[in-house]
């Protein structure tokens, strides 16, 4: 009933909380950023397109997960603003 959706609301927002915190510590956005710039000590942008000699543009999901597969945007652009 109600409770348990109360419930579901507060884990909910306790994970966001998580996330939020988790990638304001590790100066991430979508993932765990681990492979540190060695010049200047940073996390790169790149990484959000994969680390560790992955590249996510050309992953895709196995066979019994094809349903969550989407096309890549190709002509993405990256906008940053101070």
């Amino acid at each position: 009933g109600l409770r348990g959706f109360n419930a579901g609301l507060v884990n909910l927002a306790a994970f966001l909380a998580n996330a939020m915190a988790e990638s304001i510590d590790h100066d991430s956005c979508e993932e765990f950023h681990w492979e540190k710039d060695i010049a200047t000590g940073r996390y790169a942008i790149s990484n959000s397109c994969g680390q560790n000699g992955r590249n996510y543009g050309t992953e895709s999901c196995p066979p019994w997960q094809s349903f969550m597969t989407c096309p890549a945007a190709a002509d993405a652009e990256l906008q940053a603003s101070i």
